[in-house]
């Protein structure tokens, strides 16, 4: 009989299973999206790319493909439009027109504000095309005007945070004291008066 029951009950195990497989964990992929959004998006990093490539004897223009090449999706398809509309033998001001649609409508309308990737990336595309804009107007060597871009751009960055270290000192004021005027009060103060009273 034992063994009638331990049969039943392995057959119908074994339709559960083969109805409900169980589901196994496995790492999730990454879409391609994702993937291409794991590039460079930093502008101080891909300045210096950029001049260590003209320091190498590139040219402007192949440089700006090599970073786009390697920079983030958001950064990446301005430059390549900066890149293509240069190859195309537009000038450089009208081919920097082109990133304007980049953040734009079909129509030419803005899209409203820009999400928080895409103010960074505005920000990535701008410092690049302020670090080479005199360069390319003036014939200037470029490699040393990128790497001093960089460089105020890293100690922007660094004063800033100096600044919101500083400011978080003055608002820690208020919680701590809030934290611990009450517990001195209460580890202080009270036992001291609750020794004193029977004194009074």
């Amino acid at each position: 009989m034992e063994g009638v029951v331990t049969a039943l009950l392995l057959a119908a195990g074994t339709v559960l299973l083969s109805l409900h497989p169980p589901r196994t964990r496995c790492a999730s992929v990454p879409s391609g999206r994702s993937r291409e959004r794991r590039g460079v998006d930093d502008a101080p990093l891909l300045l210096d790319l950029m001049a260590a490539m003209l320091d190498a004897g590139s040219s402007v223009e192949n440089a700006l493909a090599a970073v786009a090449a390697v920079a983030d999706v958001d950064v990446g398809i301005p430059l390549s439009r900066v890149h293509q509309a240069r190859l195309l033998g537009a000038a450089w001001d009208d081919a920097w027109e082109m990133v304007a649609m980049t953040w734009t409508e079909p129509g030419g309308r803005s899209r409203g504000p820009l999400r928080g990737g895409e103010q960074r990336a505005a920000r990535t595309v701008d410092a690049v095309r302020r670090g080479l804009q005199f360069a390319v107007a003036t014939g200037a060597p470029s490699a040393e005007l990128l790497r001093a871009h960089a460089l105020q751009i890293r100690r922007r960055r660094i004063r800033a945070g100096e600044r919101k270290a500083a400011a978080l000192g003055v608002h820690l004021v208020l919680p701590l004291g809030l934290c611990s005027l009450p517990a001195f009060i209460c580890l202080g103060v009270v036992p001291v008066v609750l020794g004193l009273l029977p004194t009074l």
